[in-house]
């Protein structure tokens, strides 16, 4: 079997302090089967993945539930066991992955000393990591809300501006300081309890497959808050399989030469006023 280079995003660390797995993020299921019916062959051309089976660190298509696009798969029957964590405006959140499911991990994989995930490399696949909040409606609790609301971009680790190739910041393969993606809350973010979902999408030259590895935290931010939240975004209905940051040309894939036209997904960033 090849090598399958994807991740889960399961650790917080606040200010580079990090915090026990899954306590603020939400868990997904493993196995589960997704409403997107394909067949994935691998670059050997020897293994697929058939059907609707999805294993923890697979990825998640354009085409599948919206529930999986927000915020990973079977998100919801996780919801009630996590943990909201409190943070102000200017906080530093960083993030660590691991490819295998909860019943594989150790306490050395979270030892001291160690960021994020002993060993872990972070994302491999070319594409931006990019992360957002969506508030919390008025009335409802956290633990209950699915993300249908609107997000907004907080966070963009996309193309290096220097390279004239394509040069993914987001890749652990080309820049190791990315194997666990740090963001900054905006310092006026309203005070308000939010889901802070993150995102790596890897954009593809075949249609229909993109593919999305998203993990979702439930944060509680505190401060003097003064900024104007945008319009924002609705995930899935503004992340359709050819949008131009999700389906891209093989010249690009190859990381030859950024398409023209190409946009990051996920609508403006937020600049936090």
């Amino acid at each position: 079997m090849p090598t399958i280079h994807a991740v889960v995003f399961m650790r917080l660390a606040l200010n580079d302090h990090w915090f026990t797995p899954l306590q603020y993020i939400r868990n997904r299921t493993t196995t589960y089967l997704d409403i997107f019916n394909s067949t994935v062959y691998y670059d050997d051309s020897t293994t697929k993945l058939e059907g609707f089976k999805r294993e923890y660190a697979d990825p998640t298509y354009p085409q599948d539930s919206a529930e999986s696009l927000r915020c990973g798969r079977d998100n919801m029957r996780w919801a009630g066991r996590t943990e909201t964590l409190t943070v102000k405006g200017g906080d530093r959140i960083s993030w660590g992955s691991v490819i295998l499911p909860p019943r594989y991990w150790s306490e050395g994989m979270f030892a001291e000393g160690c960021a994020g995930v002993c060993g872990s490399t972070g994302p491999f696949h070319g594409g931006p990591v990019q992360a957002y909040l969506s508030r919390v409606p008025n009335g409802t609790d956290i633990r209950e809300y699915d993300g249908s609301g609107r997000w907004f971009k907080i966070s963009s680790i996309g193309l290096n501006p220097k390279s004239n190739l394509v040069d993914w910041l987001g890749s652990s393969l080309t820049h190791k300081e990315s194997t666990n993606p740090t963001i900054t809350i905006p310092a006026k973010t309203p005070p308000g309890i939010y889901l802070l979902r993150i995102e790596m999408t890897y954009p593809r030259a075949l249609p229909n497959y993109a593919q999305f590895y998203t993990s979702c935290a439930h944060i509680n931010v505190e401060g003097v808050g003064g900024g104007r939240l945008p319009v924002g975004v609705k995930v899935p209905k503004d992340f359709p399989w050819d949008h131009p940051g999700l389906s891209i040309s093989k010249t690009m894939e190859d990381l030859k030469k950024v398409d023209t036209g190409y946009v990051y997904p996920g609508g403006e960033l937020w600049d936090g006023n």
